[in-house]
């Protein structure tokens, strides 16, 4: 059936890579990566979206570090004369005054700003980042490269437009399907990886992308184009020629 895909994407893709949303990120994302070293890889949709989860992180790192940086001015006159607890407190106040600015996710009741930081990490950004006040942890404000995580070890919910251009719409076991509403493009990913894409060329509910998501990962490639067609998400000029290299079987 890799004709018939062919033709779709042919017919009703955008490009992606040169659209001018993408280009300007691209070039923040590999500007931000440089000043940390980090190598940026860029194959496909998916990677350009897990750079982007990673380039918000980075954001949420800066803006949390920012918080204490300024924290540590405005206590300047008396900051040392505290002891551990009061300086924690104090600086706590002033950290959670940008929060509300901080996208974040909860897993297993631990809040993560940062989604390639493990949690001890993030709990320090969290309520105690008093401790970046020790030469020890304040290293790692710029050399973080080396205790980078996978952040799919949170699994896959930083998929969503706070982090990212997708929204995660559709998951089970090692399947899962991104929305991105922008380019009206559905991503169908396979143990992590890019496997088909489909650009619609009509808004449908959250709901209808959830069942092409179930036809596309569990039935026939048939009975998915047959959806597709019944929701008169493939034109009608491009029927014929859908249906004749079904019946071929390409």
């Amino acid at each position: 059936m890799e004709k018939i895909y062919k033709l779709l994407h042919k017919r009703y893709d955008s490009n992606f890579s040169k659209s001018t949303r993408v280009k300007n990120k691209r070039e923040d994302m590999e500007k931000m990566f440089k000043i940390y070293r980090i190598d940026y890889s860029e194959d496909n949709e998916l990677d350009f979206f897990n750079n982007e989860i990673i380039y918000q992180g980075i954001l949420n790192k800066r803006r949390l570090e920012d918080a204490h940086f300024e924290g540590g001015i405005l206590m300047h006159d008396f900051y040392e004369t505290l002891d551990y607890n009061e300086k924690r407190r104090l600086m706590n106040y002033e950290i959670e005054k940008v929060k509300p600015e901080v996208p974040s996710i909860v897993s297993e009741e631990q809040t993560i700003y940062i989604p390639f930081l493990d949690r001890r990490m993030n709990q320090i950004y969290d309520n105690e980042m008093v401790l970046f006040d020790i030469k020890k942890y304040n290293y790692y404000k710029d050399n973080f490269k080396q205790i980078m995580i996978d952040f799919h070890e949170y699994g896959n919910v930083f998929y969503n437009d706070s982090f990212c251009s997708v929204s995660l719409i559709y998951e089970h076991e090692n399947t899962m399907t991104l929305y991105d509403r922008a380019m009206n493009c559905l991503y169908f990913v396979v143990d992590l990886k890019l496997v088909n894409h489909l650009t619609l060329i009509n808004k449908v509910d959250v709901s209808v992308l959830k069942n092409l998501s179930f036809a596309f990962y569990n039935g026939p490639t048939e009975e998915f184009i047959e959806l597709l067609i019944g929701l008169a998400l493939i034109r009608e000029k491009d029927v014929k020629k859908v249906r004749k290299l079904l019946k071929k079987g390409k």
